[in-house]
């Protein structure tokens, strides 16, 4: 009652009057901000404030919203999938190791063209021709469980569509095709190669997914090699157990970076 100025909208009020002989004052002039406009809500058949769009007929309900529906859910990467990769990361590793094995067994052939063979040379020989011979049978073990992956077949076709290619666009330039015959085939396989991404660019995708979740679990492993060195450490766990469950964790991080390489170098 004692303030000279409106505190909504700043306007001057009055001067300072006692409060008891303060009456109810009313301003003829302009307010200070224009009248809100109103809205005939029985024109909507709605609560005031919230209308229909003009130009709907009054008294209908908004149009309904369509159902969404659900987005397909990501395959997962099952465990048979899983074992596939490893497998052949098993592979590639014996392939590895005999590549090794054979460089050192030429290393010793020149070593035997120069000089006279020792009994030393001949056992490292015979040790070298023992590791081929096992590898070769966990091989030939490990293709026999060897099955096609979902997306291993379009990149083996995708693989040698790309070599055609090259083939022929040497033979190409040493005249040994027709131009006719060249612009056909080319574009057979260049047409190839489009529907063969078409149909990779799911399978990538695919693979981001799998790449990311791995990622994910191998880090919680990795959480649990450090909470178990800290049990260790502490007092809660014998040599034996701890040992035993790293020696698990460990298989598993192998595991998962073995895989997690794998389809990286697939994306």
């Amino acid at each position: 009652m004692n303030d000279k100025f409106c505190p909504f909208c700043g306007r001057y009020v009055l001067d300072a009057v006692p409060q008891q002989r303060t009456a109810p004052q009313t301003s003829h002039s302009p307010p200070a901000y224009p009248p809100q406009s109103t809205v005939d809500s029985s024109a909507y058949n709605q609560p005031e404030g919230t209308p229909y769009p003009p130009g709907e007929a009054s008294g209908t309900a908004p149009p309904a919203m369509a159902p969404s529906v659900p987005e397909a859910p990501e395959p997962e990467l099952s465990a048979e999938i899983m074992d596939q990769i490893a497998l052949r990361v098993d592979l590639e590793a014996l392939d590895n190791s005999m590549t090794e094995i054979k460089k050192k067994l030429e290393e010793l052939g020149e070593i035997v063209s120069k000089t006279e063979i020792t009994s030393d040379i001949e056992l490292k020989i015979k040790n070298l021709k023992e590791q081929i011979k096992g590898i070769k049978a966990k091989r030939e073990k490990l293709l026999v469980e060897k099955q096609d992956l979902p997306f291993e077949a379009e990149l083996t076709k995708k693989k040698d569509i790309q070599e055609r290619l090259a083939k022929l666009n040497e033979a190409y330039r040493a005249k040994k095709v027709t131009d006719a015959a060249f612009k056909k085939l080319r574009a057979e396989y260049e047409r190839t190669l489009q529907e063969i991404d078409s149909k990779s660019r799911l399978f990538k995708q695919r693979i981001n997914t799998w790449v990311k979740n791995l990622k994910g679990e191998r880090d919680k492993v990795q959480e649990q090699v450090e909470l178990l060195e800290a049990r260790f450490v502490a007092g809660e766990l014998t040599q034996d157990q701890y040992n035993t469950q790293k020696e698990e964790n460990t298989e598993k991080l192998n595991r998962y970076n073995n895989v997690i390489k794998f389809l990286s170098e697939k994306i």
